[in-house]
């Protein structure tokens, strides 16, 4: 089956956007949680300074769920991480793992954009925002390179 591109899935040009689409992911991700979010008088804050900040505010507004929820900005770099190696090794049951990460970092970037809104403080949306877009982009590359991995063996499933 040719792609638009005129490529066949399952040959090394598709493998490359595959893996391209998963790096850029990883990269947005990473870019993310260490982009300096708004600013608090002359300091520059991170996603994980915020994260540390909106745990606080939370508490202190005496917004449970937005203490909790915040701790979970942790799991980006990880998730990240579990999938890019997963992606790494090439087979399909390392692609389906690196979607299913992708999927679950895309839940703290959504949990954060959601407690962000929640206080109140619509000037840190881009972090969340952005990790988001990198977990798209990741899981769309890791089930474009599972696809191509499946064509490659002759099997569909992982």
């Amino acid at each position: 089956m040719s792609t638009a591109a005129g490529r066949r899935r399952g040959t090394p040009g598709a493998r490359h956007g595959a893996h391209a689409l998963v790096a850029a992911g990883v990269a947005a991700t990473a870019v993310a949680t260490l982009l300096p979010w708004p600013a608090a008088g002359s300091t520059r804050h991170n996603g994980f300074a915020m994260a540390e900040a909106l745990s606080d505010l939370g508490r202190n507004l005496g917004e449970p769920t937005v203490h909790l929820i915040a701790g979970l900005w942790y799991l980006l770099p990880v998730s990240a991480g579990i999938a890019i190696v997963a992606a790494a090794l090439d087979r399909p049951a390392g692609c389906v793992t690196a979607v299913v990460f992708h999927v679950l970092g895309a839940v703290p970037a959504v949990a954060i954009w959601w407690a962000v809104d929640r206080v109140h403080l619509h000037t840190a949306v881009a972090g969340p925002v952005l990790a988001l877009v990198g977990c798209v982009l990741g899981g769309a590359g890791a089930l474009a390179q599972w696809r191509t991995v499946s064509c490659r063996t002759g099997s569909s499933r992982a």
